[in-house]
């Protein structure tokens, strides 16, 4: 009996090895010259590296995408009220808030009969409107003023004092749930109303 196998088509044998050693067995091996050209072109040329080190590079970037939520905000329950702290007149807020979620204030909006609307940033819980800055100088004699409060989140950071903010520093402003309206009026000073 031969080396092939019996019922097989005769062909011709595989070459046979020419001398010892590893790399004459490696070139034996069916696609050892295609194998050798890749090579050669891939590494020694540089063909091909770049589309290599392009794909190696696409498929290790990682992409971490997030949307961070803010916690829903407390709404003060009850009603503001206008009241005396010694000779001064105050506006306490109806429930003060022992805890805010963080970046979150007590604002308080003061419109007056002019059209104008102030808001101001209110860490405790009453507000003397003669801290209020620049109220005063802008009211006159006899205007009656409406005042509530909410809380809201600030674009950037809250004063730690009372301050003035603008409405564009309050975040989702439509939806902020303010509280009953109080009354107040200035009179070369400030009175609440009866």
């Amino acid at each position: 009996m031969c080396d092939k196998q019996l019922g097989a088509a005769p062909e011709a044998e595989t070459e046979p090895v020419k001398g010892p050693g590893w790399f004459a067995r490696l070139r034996a091996q069916p696609g050892f010259k295609t194998a050798a050209v890749a090579f050669v072109l891939t590494v020694i040329l540089g063909v091909g590296g770049p589309a290599a080190y392009a794909y190696w590079s696409d498929s290790t970037s990682v992409s971490i995408s997030g949307k961070t939520v803010r916690p829903p905000l407390p709404t003060l329950q009850g009603d503001v009220r206008c009241g005396w702290n010694g000779s001064r007149v105050v506006i306490s807020q109806p429930t003060p808030v022992s805890a805010l979620p963080g970046g979150a204030s007590v604002v308080m909006r003061i419109s007056d009969p002019k059209g104008t609307t102030y808001y101001t940033v209110s860490p405790r819980e009453y507000v003397r409107l003669i801290d209020v800055p620049g109220l005063e100088d802008r009211l006159r004699w006899g205007n009656s003023l409406s005042i509530s409060y909410a809380t809201a989140y600030l674009n950037g950071n809250a004063a730690p004092n009372i301050g003035l903010v603008q409405e564009t520093d309050l975040l989702d402003f439509k939806s902020l749930a303010w509280t009953k309206e109080a009354s107040a009026y200035y009179r070369a000073s400030f009175f609440c109303e009866r």
